[in-house]
């Protein structure tokens, strides 16, 4: 994978051009879906996990295939603008962020969020209900007037209602800056199997930022893969990266 900085002297690869390799390759199988298993199609996952210094940032990356047999070397560029990074001042944080899951048999679904569909009533009995810390990081110097998340969850028990609510965080001292950034945090609490926020960033000038459709499956059950080292070298057309990258940050 290679990208260009977002800042400084190299942004936009003007000067150097970051690469890694991947950080862990996996097979997958060919059960992993009922159409590879049918045409008998398996594919190699292969995972990144870079460092980025956040005062040079990222912008876009994009892949380069060697497949080792004499031929040409394939690169992929998205068309040629590389994948973009669409910003890098707000960014979740799954490591940071946890759930703890408590069975409860007298739980009773009847919080003001949960919309009941169809005219179903409250979930009773034994539940599986989750209370989840979602921890974000907000780039020092973006000051932002609000922080918040849309949570949303269809897949709860007899999915006869969802979970849709909208929840402000609040800037979490007792989380150490990194990096640049400073981490906000909220507590919410959900019975169903499939929570997904979308977080957002709001400035005194109006300016959003959003990150959406995170998911929350692992969270600080995340498994750790460390990170490969970076190599820089010198672009051969500094002209020709307008190169983003995205959600690649390892924190």
């Amino acid at each position: 994978m290679s990208w260009c900085d977002r800042y400084g002297s190299n942004q936009a690869c003007k000067g150097k051009t970051r690469s890694a390799l991947p950080a862990q390759t996996v097979q997958e199988q060919a059960t992993l879906s009922p159409v590879s298993q049918n045409q008998g199609f398996t594919f190699i996952n292969y995972n990144f996990v870079v460092p980025i210094d956040s005062d040079a940032s990222i912008s876009n990356f994009w892949f380069t295939v060697d497949e080792k047999d004499g031929s040409t070397p394939t690169t992929y560029k998205n068309g040629g603008d590389g994948y973009p990074v669409l910003q890098d001042q707000l960014l979740f944080v799954p490591t940071l962020s946890s759930n703890k899951l408590v069975q409860n048999s007298s739980f009773v679904t009847r919080d003001e969020h949960l919309v009941a569909r169809g005219g179903g009533g409250p979930t009773t009995g034994l539940v599986n209900q989750y209370t989840f810390v979602a921890a974000v990081g907000v780039r020092d110097g973006s000051n932002p007037s609000r922080v918040y998340l849309d949570a949303l969850d269809v897949a709860l028990s007899g999915f006869n209602s969802t979970l849709n609510v909208t929840m402000d965080l609040q800037l979490n001292s007792s989380i150490t800056s990194l990096q640049g950034y400073s981490f906000y945090t909220v507590v919410l609490q959900d019975v169903g199997y499939q929570l997904t926020i979308d977080i957002h960033s709001v400035l005194n000038n109006g300016t959003v930022y959003t990150e959406d459709f995170k998911q929350t499956t692992l969270l600080d059950n995340t498994p750790y893969v460390a990170p490969t080292n970076v190599t820089s070298s010198d672009s051969s057309n500094s002209s020709s990266s307008s190169m983003r990258v995205a959600n690649v940050f390892a924190m």
